[in-house]
């Protein structure tokens, strides 16, 4: 295991930054092969079935694109904001970048991505948009089930026979600070990153790569025990290419199943392998315009929230993604996180997470909804006047109206005695002095609940 002091962790990473941006300039063509992501014409539940929805336990199926679609109002932005980039294990392989008369033949730039997980993350949380689903958080021990991987495969016709291998790499860890399982690492106050995300520290989780190629466990996460790690290496053959989505994906759908203690952090890195052979710089991956592919390959999906800006940062949450870059600039075995990315559409790598915690809530507050409550709120959005209904069969008592803020800021509270059963509750709230943003409008009585999302502007 390697002992790396934390500032030349640093110095490095704020070296890796520069080079990422100079390399971003000299991106593969993208392939915009369908509406699917760009339209979100097939919500989440529809490639994984209905949520598991109890009001104690269950399962629940994650994806950090869908929660942040649905946080920006689902408007699908963040899907506008696509790239399909290709892995490779070293740089030797030339690829196209750019477009026209501006393509440039230079070496594939990518190794390795990760992505982290954090079920605690409030994007996930939302009781207007996630309400009833299971609710995993800090301090919750669950199983991680399964992991799913859509991605774009691409083979050269010609060579039946090759055999690539897809590496997978899954690891959990309690960011304890040290190189074993995944650790803790910052961006200081000093650092662009940390002032370009107006923050004094800004912390994130980071896994080591084995890439010693004598190694069986080569493009594997290095993990303290067996226990803390699962690794496979997929093989891809020509029946690759037929399982897909009815969108045209291909994909995996990966068993985990590994148990996740309360305040440890899953991980999982992704690495091609090619089975084929190669002259180093001198043979090309496709020629620019041609899809007569020489050599097989794999793309990821991404996506960026913001087009560019940088990666939204909330602070003790670990939602990231992460590229591991192949050059000799003091990269070495670390992925690098997508906080430290501008302009790039890289930011949030395309995977669905399986949790089952048998012992958890549900999203929202522990009360029970009250399955005949109707609360309805208008006009949504609001910059003004803002009037509020609530019907319901049975009796709300000593009931709390809350206007809160994403942050968890209690804007506005007032105490509801008694709301008599089937006696519509009216109220008008003046939003007008509010900060422009998204709030949640919450109810809460001795028994039940109701919850509003609710947008100032």
């Amino acid at each position: 295991m390697k002992n790396v002091s934390f500032a030349l962790f640093l110095l490095l990473l704020g070296s890796s930054v520069s080079a990422q941006q100079k390399q971003n300039e000299l991106r593969p063509i993208t392939e915009k092969q369908n509406s699917f992501i760009r339209n979100n014409t097939t919500p989440l539940k529809a490639l994984h079935g209905a949520a598991n929805k109890k009001n104690r336990g269950g399962s629940r199926w994650y994806d950090i694109v869908d929660a942040i679609d649905k946080d920006q109002g689902g408007g699908g932005a963040i899907y506008q904001n696509d790239n399909y980039n290709i892995l490779w294990q070293d740089s030797t392989l030339l690829a196209p970048f750019g477009s026209g008369a501006n393509t440039v033949y230079d070496g594939i730039w990518i190794k390795s991505i990760a992505a982290f997980f954090d079920p605690s993350d409030p994007r996930y949380n939302d009781p207007a948009q996630y309400p009833n689903e299971v609710a995993i958080n800090k301090s919750s021990t669950y199983t991680l089930d399964s992991l799913f991987l859509p991605f774009i495969y691409r083979r050269n016709l010609s060579k039946p026979s090759v055999v690539d291998t897809l590496v997978v790499s899954v690891i959990k860890g309690n960011g304890g600070g040290n190189n074993a399982d995944l650790g803790i690492r910052y961006y200081g106050p000093a650092t662009a990153t940390a002032t370009n995300h107006n923050v004094d520290t800004l912390r994130f989780l980071h896994g080591f790569l084995n890439l010693n190629t004598a190694s069986n466990n080569l493009f594997t996460f290095e993990a303290s025990v067996p226990a803390n790690v699962v690794n496979l290496k997929i093989p891809l053959t020509a029946a690759t290419l037929n399982d897909t989505l009815s969108n045209g994906f291909n994909y995996f759908q990966i068993p985990i199943n590994m148990q996740i203690p309360a305040g440890y952090i899953p991980a999982v890195s992704v690495t091609f392998k090619s089975g084929d052979t190669w002259v180093p710089y001198v043979d090309t991956l496709y020629i620019s315009g041609n899809t007569n592919y020489k050599f097989n390959h794999f793309r990821f999906v991404a996506f960026e929230e913001n087009a560019g800006l940088y990666q939204t940062y909330i602070k003790n949450y670990y939602s990231q993604s992460s590229i591991m870059k192949n050059d000799t600039t003091g990269w070495h075995n670390w992925h690098i996180p997508s906080y430290a990315f501008t302009n790039t559409t890289y930011e949030h790598h395309w995977f669905s997470w399986k949790a089952t915690c048998a012992n958890c809530g549900t999203v929202g507050i522990n009360n029970t909804e009250d399955p005949t409550a109707q609360l309805s709120v208008y006009p949504n959005p609001s910059n003004g006047l803002l009037h509020l209904n609530l019907n319901a069969e049975t009796e709300w008592r000593n009931t709390q109206l809350e206007l809160i803020s994403f942050d968890g800021k209690i804007i506005y509270t007032e105490a509801i005695p008694k709301i008599a059963a089937n006696n519509p509750f009216t109220k008008t709230l003046n939003v007008a002095s509010v900060a422009k943003g998204i709030y949640l409008l919450k109810m809460t009585a001795d028994n039940h609940s109701a919850v509003q999302k609710i947008i100032i502007d």
